[in-house]
């Protein structure tokens, strides 16, 4: 049998997610920008679903937590 763990890693709030998005290159105007922010905005709700959520704030505390759990 397996010992599976769902885990969810997500950004500090959405405000970081739009930066985060931005910084990948997509105009913010852009239809595609538009679609993937949103998508990842109904990802969010789902986070709950999941056995544990890591908020990277932080690489090196999300890694920390990531590391506990696994």
């Amino acid at each position: 049998m397996y010992d599976v763990r769902t885990i969810f890693i997500l950004p500090p709030n959405e405000q970081e997610l739009k930066k985060r998005l931005l910084k990948r290159g997509e105009d913010k105007n852009s239809q595609s920008f538009k679609t993937r922010l949103n998508e990842s905005l109904i990802w969010l709700e789902e986070k709950d679903h999941y056995n544990y959520n890591i908020v990277n704030d932080d690489l090196e505390t999300a890694l920390k937590e990531f590391e506990k759990i696994i």
